[in-house]
């Protein structure tokens, strides 16, 4: 008896430790997506204060920042691989903030542009950790959830980002809102280091797999075709992702003259709060229909990626602020909600030695191209169809980027397809 109560108070604090483990990582993407996205509530007022086009606008709020998050993603995630992924995160950490900061400091948009790249440079290393670790306290069965709420710091950041964003620009100005959202990520940085141990590698893994080398583990991932459609359609329903909140604030400051105070708070609510929701429920939804199929949360992707589409288009198009806001309020509970299931399936189709790797992979596609080059193409898109005389060039060069979703749905379900079949082999 003693023995068994023992065994119970030993997995209870296992649990305990799993759950806490997770939410701190959630807050700690929470801080990455809020000073990653934040640029974009303030990107309007940075162009008038900066004099700049659209195309720099699409560099400063995407491809500055992406390319060296997408670059020292691999290495750091190599590193996590075989060292301690709490230090690797907590230093990541520190890093970000601090260049956030520095952003808010910026004089010209040179130095802005340095301290956008520096940005990239801290978060590079946390989001590959971040899976690793979850993968290493979660079971598969309850991944898709765990994933999910993970993955809430995205809706939370953008959340935060664009409340405070918007209300502190339209006080004091944007550099202050940087230095403001900046800061406390020092202090979640200290309390992550002392708060949280480095799991034990491969718990709920059924095969062992070696130490390897960063060209084995890649070839081993990518002679996966389950793998590579994930990372495709991943791709693509980022670059959508991205566009829409790279530039929907400054659409909607350009087309009904919203301050950056109330813009700010509409769109926490319906992007961060729907956001927070349909991700959410995304995530119970995947581990629901992964009960009954190995492949069921890729087909959640699919149909949540199908309907996003049509919603969008139908808000950028709308006339009236309203009637835009009753379109995207659905589209944001949708936008994001594909991320729980996905990164689930990435750990599920992955060897316990390569995870980290496998995410960092992926990401490197997803920053090069979707944030990369996603708000860059809007922005130049814009720039052109403004040269031609079109009416509301913005809102069709975002019409246009929401192609993005039914060939991630395309994806989505040639993976499901794959991984199926591979099962069944």
């Amino acid at each position: 008896m003693a023995n068994h109560a023992s065994s119970l108070e030993a997995q209870f604090a296992k649990i305990k430790t799993a759950n806490y483990t997770l939410w701190i990582l959630m807050a700690v993407y929470t801080f990455s997506f809020l000073d990653r996205q934040i640029i974009n509530i303030l990107a309007q007022n940075i162009k008038v204060d900066l004099d700049i086009s659209d195309t720099q606008l699409g560099l400063l709020t995407g491809t500055y920042f992406a390319f060296f998050y997408a670059i020292l993603g691999i290495p750091l995630a190599l590193l996590a691989d075989k060292f301690n992924r709490v230090k690797i995160i907590t230093a990541c950490l520190a890093i970000w903030s601090a260049m956030t900061v520095a952003s808010g400091l910026a004089a010209n948009y040179v130095q802005l542009a340095l301290a956008r790249m520096g940005v990239g440079v801290g978060e590079a290393g946390a989001l590959p950790s971040s899976h690793s670790i979850i993968a290493d306290t979660v079971p598969p069965e309850k991944r898709s959830s765990a994933m999910a709420i993970f993955q809430l710091g995205v809706p939370a950041g953008v959340l935060i980002g664009y409340l405070v964003g918007g209300w502190v620009n339209q006080w004091v100005g944007w550099r202050w809102a940087l230095i403001l959202v900046g800061a406390p990520g020092l202090i979640l940085a200290a309390l992550l280091y002392f708060t949280v141990k480095e799991p034990k590698r491969g718990v709920f893994s059924k095969e062992k797999t070696k130490e390897l080398s960063l060209f084995e583990q890649t070839i081993m991932l990518l002679s996966n075709p389950t793998y590579i459609f994930i990372g495709i359609a991943a791709t693509l329903a980022s670059m959508g992702g991205y566009c829409i909140l790279a530039w929907v604030p400054a659409l909607l400051i350009r087309e009904f003259g919203i301050s950056t105070g109330m813009l700010g708070t509409m769109l926490s609510l319906i992007i961060g709060g729907g956001g927070i929701l349909g991700t959410y429920m995304a995530g119970l939804w995947g581990d629901r229909v992964a009960k009954k199929s190995a492949a069921g949360p890729l087909w959640v992707c699919v149909w949540i990626t199908i309907l996003t589409a049509p919603l969008l288009c139908a808000g950028f198009l709308m006339g009236n602020l309203w009637a835009t806001m009753a379109f995207f309020t659905p589209a944001y509970i949708l936008f994001l909600a594909w991320m729980g299931p996905n990164w689930a399936m990435v750990q599920a189709v992955s060897p316990d030695k390569t995870r980290a790797m496998a995410s960092a992979l992926i990401l490197l596609i997803i920053n090069l191209i979707g944030l990369g080059l996603g708000p860059l193409w809007v922005g130049k898109l814009s720039d052109r169809f403004a040269g031609a005389g079109i009416e509301s060039p913005l809102a069709w060069a975002l019409v246009c980027s929401t192609i993005v979703y039914p060939l991630a749905a395309l994806f989505f379900a040639l993976a499901a397809r794959s991984h199926t079949k591979r099962n069944q082999s």
